[in-house]
């Protein structure tokens, strides 16, 4: 909001009463008074709104003490009309009704927040009483003919509010995207948000090769602190990544007042804490809608679509690289590091496929989702984590004739003993929608208590895509600009005093049922055995599928399905029947979900 001051002149009191009194409060932005009776010349051009309102008030004559004039209801009327469009243009809420009595002051006032009201005077008609300001007292009263005055007040006019600056740092794949989707849609957003939004400042390496922005309206650097420590830019955005140089800008630019939008999970997951309590303090955002699935709007989803619900259990397909290679395992036969070369000549997969294939950054992204679901803080160092690097052909096609798919999930379920912080690949049936997400797009899988399942699908990487989730944090931004953080959503979904302190339960712990593949040899009595090692760990096989010897091999491959069994005890019975002279190798096991 851009203030425009009010222009006004103070005429001698007539009457000589203590304490009256006619001031501004610039601080405010308001103009006050004090006192019961006094005749004030108000020359002014514009009243001030805070909500960038204004009225044309002209010039006329302001009266207070025993002047009483019979204006009508058409007067009172047109007020009403005038108090509530200026309530809902400033865009705060209404507490209760919109009129109520005031038995102390015999006014009726309508609440825009808890400090701000507007009253109406209803013991003395003429009398106007205005209250535009952080306390409870009159501010004018006005006297006036019933057609004038509803004139004057007729014209309500918005004042333009200045374009939101931002600050990009990063203009690699996602920075150029949000760079690209700003301007290209720049007058929609403009249309959405009420004002424009402007990339003013940019930093990157080699910046000044760039082409997307124009270096005559936008400040380029390479050194991203340039940007942070600008008092002309409004927001942050965040492109870099990593851990040390991200946490250190982000920081600042709170330190500084500067709102933040980052697609930075790993930065939220490892230290979003400290971030979050960080801007909590400075009364600022900070915005990560693209840290999870990309363009899928999945934060907001479940922050703020889903909030009437107790989240159950949320599982995800939330790292494409890896759903591309099991995509590709499944339908063309190949295996694991064939599909990976290609998934990194094709950009999918970096050089250093660790955090993709290992899980690590479907991790992060779990340990967000958590946190907005179930209300406890960011533990991405709790959430366990196993890659797909060891699953084969056999592994695939066996889950295939068994009727399930390899999916590699980030589940996160919230039990009676805590709360489940896992990914891992995991069979799922092949009836389930979320078993059909191939290639490199992502899914996440959400249950409430009230809504059941919702299921969130769409690009989780990606330049556009990204910006898509980017941009939208910044619209967000713009439009909450001004208003009190107390008012604001939550950055995790729930009040900071209000997270709960429930334990991420530990993988040993975990139930759920299993799929084993072992290499056997092809003698009779050897299921028997193995079946008897599950029996003593409690363990129930819901299916069998021992396969056929080629000719002249000796060995088999013996798969089995269990139903729902503690980690613990399978383990236990993996390493027991590994023992056998029987069983070749390791016993391969990889966990099942119904999502039911």
């Amino acid at each position: 909001m851009r203030v425009i001051p009010c222009h006004f002149s103070l005429v001698p009191c007539p009457y000589n009463y203590p304490g009256d009194n006619f001031t501004a409060f610039p601080q405010q932005n308001v103009i006050g008074a004090t006192g019961s009776s006094a005749v004030h010349d108000f020359d002014a051009d514009v009243l001030l709104y805070e909500a960038g309102v204004v009225l044309d008030c002209g010039k006329f004559q302001h009266l207070s003490g025993a002047y009483q004039y019979q204006f009508g209801l058409q007067f009172q009327q047109r007020l009403h009309v005038l108090c509530a469009q200026l309530i809902n243009m400033s865009g705060r809420p209404v507490i209760d009704q919109l009129f109520k009595r005031d038995n102390e002051t015999g006014c009726f006032g309508a609440a825009i927040d808890q400090n701000r009201a507007v009253f109406i005077s209803a013991d003395i008609v003429p009398l106007v009483d205005f209250v535009f300001a952080e306390f409870h007292c009159p501010i004018i009263r006005q006297r006036g003919y019933a057609v004038e005055c509803a004139a004057l007040f007729n014209t309500i006019v918005e004042i333009p509010l200045e374009a939101a600056k931002v600050g990009l740092l990063g203009l690699g794949t996602v920075g150029g995207g949000t760079a690209t989707v700003l301007l290209r849609n720049a007058d929609e957003i403009k249309r959405r948000v009420g004002r424009s939004i402007e990339i003013t400042h940019a930093a990157g390496l080699g910046i000044a090769d760039q082409t997307l922005l124009d270096s005559s309206k936008v400040k380029l650097t390479e050194d991203a602190f340039e940007v942070v420590n600008d008092p002309d830019v409004d927001i942050i955005v965040e492109l870099i990544g990593g851990y040390t140089l991200a946490k250190d800008l982000v920081m600042k630019a709170i330190e500084n007042g500067k709102h933040v939008v980052t697609a930075n999970k790993a930065l939220i997951a490892t230290h979003g804490a400290q971030i979050m309590q960080a801007a909590m303090a400075k009364g600022v955002n900070v915005a990560y809608e693209a840290a999870v699935a990309g363009g899928i709007p999945i934060i907001k989803a479940v922050r703020e679509g889903l909030a009437a619900n107790r989240i159950n259990w949320i599982a995800g397909i939330i790292n494409g690289t890896g759903n591309f290679i099991l995509t590709e395992m499944r339908d063309k036969g190949r295996d694991f590091d064939d599909v990976l070369k290609e998934a990194q000549a094709l950009g999918y997969a970096e050089a250093d496929p660790t955090f993709d294939v290992e899980g690590i950054d479907a991790a992060h992204k779990l340990t967000i989702l958590a946190s907005l679901a179930f209300g406890i803080e960011l533990q991405f160092d709790k959430c366990y984590t196993e890659g797909i690097s060891k699953i084969t052909t056999e592994d695939v096609q066996y889950a295939s004739e068994l009727g399930y798919r390899i999916k590699h999930l980030g589940i996160a379920r919230k039990t009676a003993d805590g709360i489940e912080l896992r990914v891992h690949p995991t069979l799922i049936p092949e009836k389930r929608l979320i078993a059909n997400v191939n290639g490199v797009m992502n899914a996440v899988l959400v249950q409430g208590d009230a809504v059941g399942p919702t299921l969130y699908y769409g690009a989780g990487a990606g330049a556009e895509p990204t910006a898509s989730a980017v941009v939208a944090d910044i619209i967000d931004t713009v439009r909450t600009i001004d208003i009190d953080a107390d008012h604001k959503v939550p950055l995790l979904g729930f009040k900071p005093d209000a997270m709960s302190d429930i334990a991420i339960m530990p993988i040993e712990d975990v139930e759920t049922a299993c799929y084993l593949r072992m290499t056997a040899l092809d003698k009779p009595g050897v299921l028997a055995e193995v079946s008897e090692v599950f029996a003593k760990h409690a363990i129930s096989l819901e299916a069998v599928l021992q396969k056929e010897p080629a000719e002249g091999v000796d060995k088999v491959h013996l798969v089995l399905l269990t139903q729902k069994v503690k980690e613990s005890n399978i383990n236990a019975a993996i390493a027991e029947v590994e023992n056998f002279d029987e069983i070749e190798g390791s016993v391969a096991r990889i966990r099942l979900e119904h999502l039911g």
